[in-house]
């Protein structure tokens, strides 16, 4: 939601690599350092510029000018020597008598090694919601100077599809017409292609700097002055309708698939008609907001939210392995009491044999009781032996918690949960925001929780047929694998059934119900979910009531 006012500027997306052994992440954030300070210099207004502080924003630490103008937000999320990091960068642009205008800029990191990593960035814009009265005007549509920045930066050398990045087009001749066909055929190629063709007579219909100017590595930007050489590019292309014809322009998009009939027409061109009529402006702001500005689906990046939720996992990653440690060690200490009790009874045993050896019947019935007592203690100890192996000593202190559920909110449940079974259920970013205002008797979300956990995960990791018999045969709770139909039929319903999870999507529509539908109820619950293939975990995206077909029209 936060980003619903902001408009797109620009983004970008490559590869850096540092020498053996330098800190890529580090040579990153200077060259953050040198475009801040440079942006400082040009606006009037100061910035540190001292490394101890930079080194502070690397590790997380948030950094500010003098006025608050400018502000600077980091998040660092470290496994080993290999960073993920974000950085915010937020400045406030006023004009009098018009609205004020936020810029932010968002760098991300995510390494590979220590040398090397993918950076991406993204510089968005909006205006003060609800100002009344003018819009400052539109920015003209540039690269950032950042980008000039990192490229400059001769500790870091950047790439796109493993090729050194440049802000300029590539002029190609007879000799690179085989390497560029061949490029443009690359099925696994992510990056889109664009082919300026020359007129019959070598002129250009369009500069291809202005259009490297506006797309940075967003595209490769091809041409060529030569006619003939055009020719040899087009010959095996002309077969599929792939070819750039004179005087046109063409985008060759990402993912081809040249050997497949009819591809041609998933790499649209611009005529050489279609650019004399405005000498090419209107095919500039096309490829701006088509390549620089509109996010697609394909496309990934670094955020500050991602860098957090990293360092959520890690932690619940740390506090399960804290948790599992404990329970060990204890159980290694009950064992150790264990085998001290029994050699204690032993003795007591061997004490009681040699006294009665003057006795031999009663010695008999002592020794058999005695080796009834050792078999007893062997069951036992195997008995124990294999519960801590089914980590059954868990159930204990379910239980314990179950009967102390009612002292508890339902946050603190979930957290429980989560906590005790981290490989089969967790909560997306949604779902943790609806347990702060769900308002379910604790006990009956604590037996939902726990049904979930011990009927529902194992049947979805069968993959069972009959799963929601199968759940009600074996809970008191009910499953709903999908709404109705006219729930379906309804795309604004559906929407509310949309959810993320580490990133991905998440449908959320199969929710388990209790047998009261009465809203009122103490013992009403809804609980939506998704299953996670990724991870292979039940992940509860919402708490409360989502509005089906039925409650519509009741309400």
């Amino acid at each position: 939601m936060l980003d619903l006012d902001r408009t797109m500027f620009f983004k970008a997306k490559f590869d850096v690599q540092a020498d053996p052994g330098v800190d890529a992440l580090w040579s990153v954030v200077l060259s953050v350092r040198d475009w801040t300070l440079a942006k400082a210099q040009r606006d009037g207004y100061s910035m540190p510029i001292g490394m101890r502080e930079w080194s502070r924003l690397k590790a997380g630490e948030t950094m500010c000018s003098p006025g608050g103008s400018v502000r600077l937000y980091a998040a660092l999320h470290r496994e080993g020597e290999v960073g993920t990091w974000a950085c915010q960068h937020v400045e406030d642009q006023r004009c009098a008598g018009c609205a004020p205008r936020r810029w932010i800029t968002e760098v991300g990191f995510e390494g590979r090694d220590l040398s090397s990593g993918t950076v991406s960035i993204i510089t968005m814009y909006s205006d003060l919601p609800g100002f009344m009265g003018p819009l400052q005007p539109a920015p003209r549509p540039n690269i950032p100077l950042l980008m000039e920045k990192l490229l400059e930066n001769s500790m870091l050398s950047c790439t796109v599809e493993e090729l050194p990045l440049a802000l300029r087009p590539i002029e190609f001749g007879p000799r690179g017409v085989d390497r560029l066909r061949n490029f443009l055929a690359l099925p696994h190629r992510e990056t889109p292609v664009i082919v300026v063709a020359p007129t019959r007579s070598g002129e250009l219909p369009i500069d291809p700097e202005a259009i490297s100017a506006q797309l940075g590595p967003n595209a490769f930007v091809c041409f060529t002055r030569d006619a003939a050489a055009l020719d040899d590019l087009n010959g095996p292309l002309e077969p599929n309708e792939l070819e750039c014809r004179p005087g046109s322009l063409r985008i060759y998009a990402p993912l081809p698939h040249f050997d497949v009939p009819g591809d041609g027409i998933n790499h649209r061109f611009f005529s050489a008609a279609a650019l004399k009529e405005d000498g090419g402006a209107g095919c500039l702001a096309i490829l701006r907001r088509a390549l620089a500005q509109d996010v697609h689906a394909r496309d990934t990046s670094i955020r500050m939210e991602d860098v957090k939720r990293l360092n959520r996992r890690s932690s619940r990653e740390r506090a399960s392995r804290r948790r599992e440690e404990e329970i060990q060690d204890l159980a290694i200490e009950q064992m150790a009491q264990m085998v001290e009790q029994a050699e204690g009874d032993a003795r007591e045993v061997e004490a009681e044999l040699d006294a009665a050896l003057d006795e031999c019947d009663a010695v008999r019935d002592e020794l058999a009781r005695a080796r009834a007592e050792i078999h007893e203690l062997e069951l036992k100890n195997a008995s124990l032996e294999w519960s801590l192996a089914q980590r059954g000593e868990a159930l204990p202190s379910a239980r314990e918690a179950m009967e102390q559920a009612s002292e508890l909110t339902v946050f603190d449940i979930g957290r429980i949960f989560v906590e005790a079974f981290p490989d089969r259920i967790d909560f997306s970013d949604r779902g943790w925001s609806s347990l702060e205002v769900c308002t379910y008797e604790p006990k009956a979300f604590w037996s939902a929780l726990h049904s979930m956990c011990t009927v529902l995960y194992p049947l979805y990791r069968q993959g069972s047929a009959n799963m929601s018999a199968e759940f009600g045969a074996n809970s008191k709770f009910k499953l709903a694998r999908g709404e109705g139909p006219q729930t379906r039929a309804n795309g604004k319903l559906m929407r509310q059934r949309e959810d993320f999870y580490q990133g991905r999507p998440l449908c959320i529509e199969p929710h388990i119900s209790s047998s009261t539908g009465d809203p009122n109820s103490p013992q009403f619950i809804r609980i939506y979910f998704g299953w996670d293939a990724e991870s292979a975990k039940l992940v509860i995206g919402e708490t409360r009531h989502l509005t089906n077909a039925t409650t519509r029209k009741l309400s």
